[in-house]
């Protein structure tokens, strides 16, 4: 799950969690290779298929980005964009002037509708013309259908790619479980959670949570007997 590639090169492949867990020199280093990636760039642009981490992928790519303790970003999600397609571009701007970075969630939900997709297109051209940075998601169906919509193509843009990792399976039941604070745990329990490569990101964390809640549930049963 490389945190940034394209079909044509790579930024060192850097995973999301070299970022996630790295000491604050590596941090710094990986900001730096960010920040001058999009020097460049007008839009970045992740394509994920579904449940493999695109937003995840995307935030992770945002924090290299933006400074500590500032708000330097607006965030859109797919519930937005029938609201935003009845603003004006005007008022559209006037609402992203203050930010740098104009990040928008899923959106395959707006380039589905004809006139939500036309709104679009004409905000990225404005957000391009204004100097703002944009990030994106795009989520399909299927791997084989991965494709930039045809708006993005007029600007300077990258496009990652998040799809499923499993070699990162077993590290990420391990965060999750440790989150939820689940003590006791095996590494081949860790692995037999990770074991199944077909499933998603999304399905393992679902996973995750069955574990945690049978877990919590036979504590819960252990005390009431007590």
């Amino acid at each position: 799950m490389p945190l940034f590639h394209s079909t044509n090169r790579s930024l060192d492949n850097f995973n999301i969690e070299d970022y996630l867990f790295a000491d604050s020199s590596v941090k710094q280093k990986l900001m730096k290779i960010a920040q001058e990636r999009m020097e460049n760039l007008d839009t970045l642009i992740v394509l994920s298929t579904e449940g493999n981490g695109g937003t995840m992928l995307l935030c992770s790519t945002l924090k290299l980005m933006v400074e500590e303790q500032t708000s330097q970003h607006i965030f859109f999600t797919g519930n937005h964009y029938t609201e935003l397609a009845e603003m004006s571009l005007d008022e559209f701007n006037q609402l992203c002037a203050p930010y740098r970075f104009v990040v928008f969630d899923n959106i395959e939900y707006g380039c589905s509708k004809p006139n939500q997709y036309v709104w679009l297109e004409k905000a990225f051209e404005s957000l391009r013309n204004s100097g703002k940075k944009t990030l994106a998601t795009y989520t399909v169906m299927e791997e084989a259908n991965l494709k930039v919509p045809d708006f993005i193509q007029a600007s300077a843009h990258e496009v990652v790619y998040s799809l499923s990792e499993p070699s990162l399976y077993p590290d990420l039941v391990r965060k999750m479980l440790e989150e939820h604070d689940v003590i006791n745990v095996t590494e081949e329990l860790i692995h037999q959670i990770a074991s199944n490569t077909n499933i998603s990101v999304r399905e393992l964390e679902g996973l995750c949570i069955h574990h945690i809640a049978t877990e919590i549930l036979a504590g819960r049963e252990k005390q009431h007997a007590q």
